[in-house]
């Protein structure tokens, strides 16, 4: 999987590539908010009718643990699992690991979906 950050490199990617949003990164030490991103390059041929609706469900992947639904984000885990010939397994397994810890937690108000540098 190739990683980029950025949104302005993820959209001049995106005319050639499927680009989809990872995490977003919070810098402590300056603040900066920056959008972490990952370019599919080879998509296997039997998925590339479905590239569409698993590029849906990945988006509404983030909108879930952004929102804080574990349920729906298990589930939609569980669909993309093995999707892109596997290139964003890791992601996955670290995602549900993420929301495994999260969901069986209290977690304050305050709580943000960024990941702290």
């Amino acid at each position: 999987m190739n990683i980029i950050l950025g949104k302005e490199r993820a959209e001049s990617l995106s005319q050639k590539y499927v680009v989809l949003e990872l995490d977003t990164l919070k810098f402590n030490e300056t603040g900066l908010v920056i959008e972490s991103y990952c370019v599919v390059e080879n998509i296997p041929f039997e998925e590339i009718a479905e590239s569409t609706n698993q590029i849906t469900l990945h988006n509404m992947l983030l909108e879930d643990y952004r929102s804080r639904s574990w349920k729906e984000c298990k589930s939609k885990i569980a669909n993309l699992y093995g999707k892109w010939g596997g290139e964003l397994d890791t992601f996955y397994d670290e995602l549900l690991s993420r929301v495994e810890t999260l969901s069986s937690s209290e977690l304050p108000d305050s709580w943000s979906y960024y990941i702290q540098k």
